[in-house]
């Protein structure tokens, strides 16, 4: 059975960011990794971070709601980074063709807020 999605977040000064942790698979996933970005994105975070390490699973729904945070990102001229996803996450995204527009870096390259890693 997969973990429902758990959301940890930061915001402050420049640096913003996102713990994901369990599974974005449900339409209730969805719902709560958008609320998360709507509550933590504004203009004044330069660069949005969010830690991918613990997170299992990512449906189609959940590629969706990927791109729909990079777009509101994006619209206010706020570069995010997903961070740390795991090979076979990776490798979903990679087939789905989502790898190309999204900004993809290890997880040794996050430079968001550091309580996010905890």
């Amino acid at each position: 059975m997969m973990r429902q999605l758990v959301v940890h977040t930061s915001g402050y000064s420049s640096s913003c960011g996102l713990s994901l942790r369990g599974s974005c698979a449900t339409l209730t996933d969805v719902q709560v990794l958008e609320n998360a970005i709507r509550q933590v994105l504004r203009p004044s975070c330069r660069q949005f971070w969010v830690d991918c390490r613990q997170l299992e699973a990512l449906s189609y729904q959940g590629q969706r709601a990927f791109l729909w945070a990079d777009n509101q990102a994006r619209a206010v001229g706020v570069t995010l980074y997903w961070c740390g996803l795991p090979a076979n996450l990776l490798t979903q995204l990679n087939e789905s063709g989502l790898a190309l527009l999204l900004h993809l870096l290890p997880a040794i390259s996050y430079q968001g807020p550091a309580e996010l890693l905890a």
